[in-house]
């Protein structure tokens, strides 16, 4: 079964669903350079790009990800047109009631909360990630 994650900004109300590959070690390697870099970029104001930036990030390293495993054989070609061109994430605005992972990422305070999901809707903080640069 796989791993389900949204995505959120804080801020906006829209999150991004990513339906699979949604734990910390499979999101916060793409999450967190893309996050540091767009605050050192862009500042800490910019909600509707931030979130832009965050599906953008994912999108590709899924490219990334889907064109070495079609060059070493692991997946045919036509099982990525029909099977993942077109799914593994989605943007909306409710929260899905089968996630196991939901970040919310915090410009101002520059972070981003990781909180672990249970079936009953309770969520609770299982990592911390500081987005602060070493320039700073």
């Amino acid at each position: 079964m796989s791993t389900r994650a949204q995505i959120q900004v804080k801020g906006s109300e829209v999150m991004i669903y990513r339906h699979s590959d949604g734990y910390p070690s499979g999101v916060l390697p793409t999450l967190v350079p893309r996050m540091k870099g767009f605050i050192k970029a862009r500042g800490t104001n910019d909600v509707e790009y931030d979130t832009a930036n965050v599906m953008k990030a994912f999108v590709e390293a899924s490219i990334d990800s889907v064109a070495d495993r079609i060059d070493s054989g692991m997946l045919d070609p036509e099982m990525y047109h029909d099977m993942f061109r077109y799914t593994g994430y989605g943007i909306g605005t409710q929260m899905h009631g089968d996630i196991e992972y939901f970040y919310e990422i915090d410009l101002k305070e520059k972070k981003i909360i990781v909180y672990a999901m249970s079936w009953e809707g309770d969520q609770e903080v299982d990592e911390i990630v500081d987005l602060s640069t070493e320039e700073e």
